[in-house]
């Protein structure tokens, strides 16, 4: 699912998203090319597919430490 860096860059402007790297401190990051899908842990015997959560990943241009933002829940 591709990103749109519009929203993602404005949803992160209105919640007061720092754009300081927690690793190196440098200022200079960017987002992944997709966003990620990443499943709940579910019961074995459960019938229904696992909920997932999707992230928007941003990497730091300066270290390459990622973190994940959360885009959007099902």
């Amino acid at each position: 699912m591709p990103i749109d860096f519009k929203l993602a860059r404005s949803l992160f402007r209105a919640n007061n998203v720092g754009d300081e790297c927690s690793s190196c401190k440098q200022s200079d990051w960017r987002f992944g090319n997709d966003i990620v899908s990443l499943p709940y842990a579910q019961d074995s015997t459960a019938q229904t597919p696992a909920p997932a959560i999707h992230a928007t990943p941003t990497i730091c241009n300066h270290c390459g430490y990622i973190t994940l933002f959360l885009y959007s829940e099902d």
